[in-house]
């Protein structure tokens, strides 16, 4: 019987360069490189990495995800996959008995017993649940029922916003996944229950349930938002867009921009942008001392106003050069998305240009197809005249034999797409979903910008 090994060995082969390119990058950047057993902050921990170095990561995360299944036999691969969720259940378990906390002083690690004490879960069943953390490298264990933090668990410290993004990921989203097939196969047209208001039995949206049910949680909601933007770094907007090449006085209207994290860091770094912050009246409030206090010469210079908004009900603005929204649109479905186009359109001039900067889906086909950029071309796609053929992704394609979306390298805006139908009928979208929505309301979809993780596209307005 003939036996290829081709596909192993280019993996292997795969996962060798990139390491090779790794610690070059490290070595160039004269930083050193992570250790799961140290707590401490590494500068990329925050940081927008470098283009080599997240290639290479990319490369090695999706390589050895596709070597171990190529090898491992399917019904194990499958089992494990069908059971991950109870990773999720123990981390929720580990966030909300803190124990994180209870270890960020014991650098050497507390035996489980003492840990059971302070938590108050009974010893036997915490150590059950720290040992399956550990062997995803999630905490360690030093010594038998012996605990610490590492790397990863450090981030689940009840004060960080990713212990929130975290909480909310292992239980409302979790809770709402148990109920997506019966949501999805719904033969009622007209059934706009989400599958977390079914599992929920709670005939209203998330937002509602936050607020008149459960306000502590919707606090929480509001800490994982900040959480989620240390996933999606502001640098990832500032080196992803030629921000700083705008001209003096260049009026950008960050819209749903919350408190205006992203725009305050823009402000900072492009002294030539004047900001208009706009979202909800009580966010906006929330918003001027926040301004006033981490960037009082921006405030007190007024190179940044501030307008409350219902963009589902009034239009931005009006003449801004630039009108901004990070991650908010996958929050809403075509036909509010639609009417959200439509307010902005109505506000801009000629000149203005509409900036989604959100995760873009990507195709698992390897189908060539016009307009599709050449695997090997890592220019910026410029779209114009493209947009009457079929684009299948704003970014190069993985080399084979890697799945052309790089498989588990860039696994998370799946998850957050399935997330996003599960808690609130949202969804995260390909290049094509978003060059319609904009035709719809009058927007041609002139340029992708590679932001990372994400992407800025940029539409201009026709008529």
């Amino acid at each position: 019987m003939d036996t290829s090994f081709t596909e192993l060995d280019q993996l292997v082969s795969l996962i060798s360069t990139s390491v090779a390119d790794l610690k070059a990058e490290y070595v160039r950047l004269h930083e050193p490189l992570p250790s799961l057993d140290d707590v401490r902050k590494y500068p990329f921990d925050s940081k927008h990495p470098p283009k080599g170095l997240q290639q290479a990561v990319l490369v090695i995360q999706g390589a050895c995800a596709q070597l171990s299944a190529l090898v491992a036999p399917p019904q194990h691969t499958i089992t494990i996959r069908g059971m991950d969720f109870l990773t999720s259940a123990c981390l929720n378990v580990a966030v909300n008995a803190k124990v994180a906390d209870h270890l960020l002083d014991n650098i050497d690690g507390l035996h489980v017993s003492k840990l059971a004490a302070l938590t108050g879960i009974g010893q036997v069943n915490l150590s059950r649940v720290l040992r399956l953390l550990a062997t995803k490298h999630i905490f360690r264990e030093v010594s038998h029922n012996v605990f610490a933090n590492n790397r990863l668990s450090i981030t689940l410290l009840s004060y960080s916003p990713m212990s929130s993004l975290t909480g909310l990921c292992t239980d409302e989203i979790l809770h709402s996944s148990t109920a997506l097939y019966e949501t999805i196969t719904d033969p009622d047209p007209d059934n706009n229950l989400t599958a977390w208001s079914r599992s929920m039995k709670y005939p209203g949206p998330v937002w509602e349930w936050y607020q008149k049910v459960d306000p502590a949680r919707a606090k929480r909601f509001g800490s994982a938002m900040t959480g989620f933007s240390s996933v999606v770094t502001f640098e990832s907007t500032l080196y992803g867009f030629p921000w700083k090449t705008q001209p003096l006085g260049t009026k950008v209207c960050d819209l749903g921009g919350g408190v205006g994290h992203v725009s305050m860091h823009l402000a900072k770094a492009c002294p030539q942008l004047h900001i208009v912050l706009q979202d909800l009246p009580h966010t906006i409030e929330q918003a001027k001392p926040l301004w006033q206090e981490n960037a009082s010469d921006i405030f007190c210079g007024q190179r940044v106003e501030f307008v409350p908004i219902d963009f589902l009900k009034g239009s931005p603005v009006s003449g801004c050069d630039f009108y901004f929204m990070k991650n908010v649109i996958h929050n809403w479905s075509d036909g509010d998305t639609n009417i959200i186009f439509s307010n902005i359109k109505q506000a801009m001039k000629s000149t203005s240009r509409l900036l989604i900067q959100e995760f873009v889906i990507q195709h698992v086909s390897r189908e060539a197809a016009p307009g599709k950029p050449d695997s090997n071309d890592t220019s910026k796609v410029d779209l114009p005249n493209l947009l009457h053929g079929f684009i299948s992704c704003p970014s190069p394609q993985a080399p084979e034999p890697l799945l052309p979306n790089y498989g588990e390298g860039r696994i998370l805006p799946y998850y957050l797409d399935i997330a996003m139908m599960s808690f609130i009928n949202s969804k995260e979208r390909t290049l094509d979903e978003y060059r319609e929505l904009g035709k719809y309301s009058g927007f041609e979809l002139v340029k992708v910008w590679d932001c990372g993780e994400t992407d800025i596209i940029e539409y201009k307005p026709v008529d």
